[in-house]
């Protein structure tokens, strides 16, 4: 009887102790970290650079101002004057149509005119009349003004076809250089029209500065 003990003894020794031997020596798998609700965590992917977009910059504005009592009820009198308004970069106390005077994230509508021969009504003040008819869009973001062309399709879209973005030389306006300067001049910056449709519910609306980054898309 004690022989057979030793003998099955034996056997369990040579079955059990290798397998010990192999779980002692096997190299150790790392712990899984995890998180708070249990799931296991995963490596948080990179995230991308941002992409280098255009800063943005700032765009000629002009402002609605009333007339005078005696003046026709249906133009449209619209002036670089600041008014009550406050601009980011004035030039001589109005707008800027060297380098833009109201930041492109500002919310305005784009004026918009339609080229005639309209004759200037009779006792009309001011100046600027430009012979053609005035209106403008919906407002929107300036720097979703990314190209003239862009916005003279707006112009077109909202209002019909021969409308496109009015200019600072629609109202016959000359840039100050070395040889001129308006206010020394007695000039007055300002675009006049037949009121169309939109004006009237916004101080400021954006206009087109030909030949200078005075733009949203420059």
């Amino acid at each position: 009887m004690p022989r057979a003990i030793v003998l099955v003894l034996t056997l369990v020794g040579i079955l059990v102790i290798p397998l010990m031997l192999k779980k002692c020596t096997a190299p150790k798998t790392p712990p899984v970290a995890v998180a708070p609700s249990g799931a296991p965590l995963t490596p948080a992917a990179s995230a991308p650079e941002p992409a280098g977009n255009k800063p943005i910059g700032y765009g000629l504005t002009f402002g609605l101002a009333p007339l005078e009592d005696k003046d026709p009820k249906d133009v449209a009198n619209m002036v670089c004057d600041a008014g009550e308004s406050t601009l980011d970069r004035a030039y001589k106390g109005a707008c800027n149509p060297n380098v833009g005077d109201t930041s492109c994230r500002i919310v305005l509508p784009v004026l918009c005119i339609k080229k005639g021969d309209l004759p200037r009504p009779g006792g009309l003040s001011g100046s600027g009349w430009s012979r053609s008819e005035l209106a403008a869009t919906q407002a929107v973001m300036g720097a979703t003004l990314d190209s003239e062309m862009k916005a003279n399709v707006m112009c077109e879209r909202e209002l019909g076809p021969g409308w496109r973005m009015a200019t600072f030389a629609d109202g016959g306006n000359h840039m100050d250089d070395q040889h001129y300067d308006h206010e020394a001049r007695g000039d007055v910056w300002a675009l006049q029209g037949k009121l169309g449709p939109g004006i009237g519910g916004y101080g400021r609306y954006w206009v087109h500065s030909q030949g200078q980054t005075a733009n949203c898309w420059d």
